[in-house]
């Protein structure tokens, strides 16, 4: 590619195209350092909210228990019939 005196070329070749740099998202500020008393209450929201979500799993597993009893009587009862040959 040929270039004049004042820089301009005369559009002999392909000049790589012009990229911008990707920016990166800004880091968080660093949290102030936190009192005893906000982390102890903090641990004992998460402790409340913990036992919370097992209560509903416990609660929750006592009612499927039945159904899982009945699918696998009935799965043994469909291979007998299947393989019963």
């Amino acid at each position: 590619m040929a270039t004049s005196n004042d820089g301009s070329s005369s559009g002999e070749g392909h000049e790589a195209p012009e990229t911008t740099p990707t920016s990166f998202p800004a880091t968080p500020a660093p949290l102030p350092p936190a009192s005893i008393e906000t982390i102890m209450a903090r641990l004992v929201q998460r402790d409340t909210a913990q036992k919370a979500a097992t209560d509903q799993i416990a609660a929750l597993a006592k009612i499927l228990a039945p159904l899982a009893a009945n699918v696998e009587a009935s799965t043994v009862q469909y291979r007998r019939h299947l393989f019963s040959t």
